[in-house]
């Protein structure tokens, strides 16, 4: 029996890292890719995990970074999702 297909999301995002304690999760600390996720936890009801492509460091900025979100059932259609989301 063929699996269904998974939904993926992909955005290309900017900011301005000031406040930011990097980018990627990180415990006791509020890092953008934490902000992220709670803002896509409430605009789809639901828990969202997202994979940043590449890194900052505490205070970093960015522009151009791309952003995946596997499993995205209210914001796009079924896609093939590339194999970094077997991860």
């Amino acid at each position: 029996m063929a699996a269904a297909a998974q939904r993926c999301a992909r955005a290309v995002i900017e900011y301005d890292g000031t406040a930011f304690a990097g980018s990627q999760v990180q415990p006791n600390a509020r890092p953008v890719q934490g902000e992220l996720e709670k803002a896509l936890n409430r605009l789809m009801g639901e828990q969202t995990r997202v994979r940043l492509a590449g890194r900052t460091d505490a205070g970093g900025h960015a522009t151009g970074q791309v952003v995946h979100s596997a499993g995205a059932p209210k914001l796009v259609a079924p896609v093939g999702c590339p194999s970094c989301c077997a991860a």
